[in-house]
């Protein structure tokens, strides 16, 4: 991924300005506000997440793997977490959350039980893999579902810190206000938008904003995020439970591992 920086597109509000965080979202797609969940929580849900991984095994329908330079199998993603962890699932109600999807006014509502459910990425493995652990530039809506899976909004809490070094997100301002794919993003790459946060902060993003996650320059300290999804209600008719856009991208698994040679990841 090339990255670039737009002067001035790295705004960030405190917890007090969601508002203000809202309307930046609403005009480029992405926002971040500082601060806003405590640390005790934060590491209390940290700890939440870090056990759901524990019971976690290969092949199984809450984790994917991938494997790092060394040939060892790693959990680089965990999915619905939010049914193995209380905790976790309650975050969706909080009122921080409740006030940012509130504010949009889109009739969005919580993910737990399909589209993935409550997700936690975490970037430290050392991998080249670049379907499981490192994302190319992307729309959630990449396979063509637009019409039906936006608009959305992702809550991320930050884990740990978010930076170059962790393998931080990057957005391309304003993509998600017209037609724009992976030929834009490379286009465009010295305006896009690398986002730094830290731990206890909240990253929001529409799905369909163009955004990528490069490899952490440093895994041993790469980032771990929690995103709670938030789709319009109509998806709670239209994908059963248990059922995402990502089943198509693990269609064909091997050895327990997503088998990505031959996808690209359209998820967070």
């Amino acid at each position: 991924v090339a990255l670039g920086y737009a002067e001035g597109f790295e705004q960030s509000f405190d917890a007090a300005q969601v508002g203000e965080a809202v309307r930046f979202l609403q005009r480029f797609g992405y926002a971040r506000i500082r601060s806003a969940i405590p640390a005790a929580a934060t590491a209390a849900l940290q700890h939440s997440a870090r056990e759901v991984a524990a019971g976690c095994v290969p092949g199984d329908r809450f984790s994917w793997w991938a494997r790092d330079r060394a040939g060892r199998e790693r959990v680089s993603r965990l999915i619905y977490a939010g049914l193995r962890s209380p905790e976790i699932g309650a975050i969706s109600t909080h009122p921080l959350y409740r006030q940012v999807v509130d504010s949009l006014d889109l009739d969005l509502v919580a993910m737990h039980d399909r589209m993935d459910g409550h997700i936690v990425v975490y970037k430290n493995v050392d991998s080249s893999d670049e379907t499981l652990v490192n994302l190319p530039w992307h729309k959630d809506c990449g396979l063509g579902l637009h019409p039906w899976l936006c608009p959305s909004v992702l809550i991320g809490l930050q884990f740990t810190d978010a930076d170059e070094q962790s393998g931080q997100l990057c957005f391309l301002p304003g993509s998600h206000r017209f037609a724009s794919g992976v030929w834009e993003a490379l286009c465009w790459s010295d305006r896009s938008v690398a986002v730094t946060a830290s731990r206890g902060d909240l990253t929001l993003h529409f799905g369909d904003v163009l955004h990528a996650a490069p490899p952490a320059l440093k895994p041993e300290r790469g980032r771990e995020t929690l995103y709670t999804q938030f789709y319009s209600r109509a998806i709670l008719d239209m994908v059963p439970a248990g059922k995402g856009q990502n089943d198509i991208i693990k269609a064909e698994e091997r050895d327990g591992l997503v088998d990505g040679g031959e996808r690209q990841l359209v998820a967070v």
